[in-house]
């Protein structure tokens, strides 16, 4: 596709760098640079990435939430654009709110909301802190073994498949159902009996892979807390379920799953 005569190249390619729907991880630092050997801009969703791997990858643009991985309130998140884009890019403001725009702020500075919850944008800056502070290459290896001991754990649950490689790389497990169960009742279950939190979800969450409905995945997800192993900050166990796909994460400080 990037190879094709510049005129037929795409305008832009867009990547989601880590699925919800089970333990994909893509190579979006690859990726940036074969968009940009190409002069294609690459777009990267790092909702599912922000907290839980490596987001640094070079990309041309990339947005992200703060409730996923960073464990942040709800309703805020973030987004940027490289520099060498701000020419092109065209943000839809009134001739108010341009006439204040600072003389050295990017376009982005457009996008901002003027009526945003400032307790938001404190909490998503104290969930940052706190990633920071306990060593985001540490949190990002503790992911990646808690992946990998559920994935390795779930192997031979009876009645269900795991979907991804031990060594994936995330920590979201995909489980798929063998024997047809009712994944909207082994989520009643669940919470009724054991207490655990899970979600359930069609097919629709990722049509061009979950084709089927009775075939759909579950995922399984585990995050340990944001903090250092030493913090006597307190966390309870949550869990989601998605679709066919099981997720399972503990350790998420309550309120913020």
């Amino acid at each position: 596709m990037l190879a094709r005569p510049r005129a037929r190249r795409p305008a832009l390619v867009h990547l989601t760098q880590v699925t919800s729907h089970r333990a994909l991880v893509q190579p979006v630092a690859a990726a940036a640079a074969l968009c940009r050997a190409a002069g294609v801009p690459l777009w990267v969703d790092a909702a599912q990435a922000l907290g839980h791997v490596d987001t640094a990858c070079g990309a041309d643009a990339i947005y992200a939430t703060s409730r996923k991985w960073l464990t942040g309130p709800r309703g805020v998140g973030v987004a940027g654009v490289a520099e060498r884009w701000w020419d092109r890019l065209t943000v839809s403001a009134s001739d108010l709110t341009a006439s204040a725009r600072p003389a050295d702020a990017s376009p982005m500075w457009l996008m901002e909301a003027g009526e945003a919850s400032v307790a938001s944008w404190i909490g998503l800056c104290t969930a940052v802190r706190e990633y920071v502070e306990a060593g985001p290459a540490w949190v990002w290896r503790r992911l990646e073994q808690v992946g990998r001991q559920t994935r390795e754990t779930l192997a031979d649950l009876p009645g269900w498949a795991v979907v991804d490689p031990a060594g994936a790389g995330s920590a979201i497990t995909a489980l798929r159902a063998t024997n047809g169960q009712d994944i909207a009742a082994t989520r009643a279950r669940l919470l009724d009996e054991h207490g655990i939190l899970t979600t359930a979800a069609a097919a629709t969450r990722a049509p061009r892979e979950m084709t089927s409905p009775c075939s759909g995945s579950a995922r399984t997800s585990t995050a340990p807390p944001r903090t250092s192993p030493g913090s006597a900050r307190a966390c309870s166990p949550s869990a989601s379920y998605v679709g066919r796909q099981t997720t399972v994460r503990s350790g998420i400080p309550s309120g913020c799953s």
